[in-house]
């Protein structure tokens, strides 16, 4: 017989049911948070930095790959995309702003940072951007320093660097005194009394590149 000092005494159906109950709630709670972080909470933080990152200056000139198009004699915007980004697809419309302001003045490039079917992507996203590069193993991108989407690269028209950073502060920041890419347009185009380059354009935000992704 056992002991009845140490018999384990089963829980009452009403009370087993209850912790059964608290048990899924939390692992709900749980899956939910870990799917707001993976949609939406870590792309409001800035972009880790590669531990292979390295910082390309402004006025360095540029080593296009093969067969990229070449520049001039307009600056170039090129605009680093990723279709599966929703910061990237936040941006959209930024991006077409600016194209539509400095229109005839500017020409700009979609860099899409995408490893899917490299035909598929660039007729999908030329409905949206005449000109469209697929960087599938992210070489314009170390090539300009970009390691984040989305951002933007201004090219001057002899093939250097002018200005690379974000479009603004985060992802959803549309306050006009923090946008960036729009005020280093206006330097470059306008010789504009625009503020000099914000150092917080210099941190990233956004996704990693698939290819940083793929290797955390």
């Amino acid at each position: 017989m056992a002991n009845p000092q140490t018999a384990r005494v089963p829980l009452p159906p009403s009370r087993s049911r209850t912790v059964a109950a608290a048990a899924c709630g939390t692992l709900g709670l749980a899956t939910v948070a870990l799917a707001f972080w993976r949609i939406d909470l870590r792309y409001a933080l800035p972009t880790p930095l590669p531990p292979d990152h390295v910082a390309v200056e402004a006025g360095a000139p540029l080593r296009l790959p093969t067969g990229f198009v070449a520049l001039g004699p307009q600056p170039t915007l090129l605009h680093f995309f990723n279709p599966d980004c929703p910061c990237s697809r936040f941006n959209l419309e930024q991006v077409h702003e600016l194209a539509r302001r400095f229109a005839g003045r500017v020409r700009v490039i979609a860099v899409l940072e995408t490893q899917a079917d490299a035909q598929a992507a660039r007729e999908r996203w030329l409905e949206d951007f005449e000109e469209v590069w697929i960087d599938a193993d992210g070489a314009l991108a170390a090539e300009v320093g970009v390691y984040s989407t989305p951002q933007a690269a201004l090219v001057d028209a002899e093939g250097r660097l002018y200005w690379r950073g974000n479009y603004n502060v985060s992802r959803y920041c549309v306050t006009p005194d923090t946008e960036f890419a729009r005020l280093a347009l206006e330097r470059l185009c306008d010789a504009a009394d625009a503020p000099p380059p914000d150092p917080r354009a210099q941190v990233a935000w956004g996704c990693p590149l698939p290819g940083n992704e793929e290797a955390r």
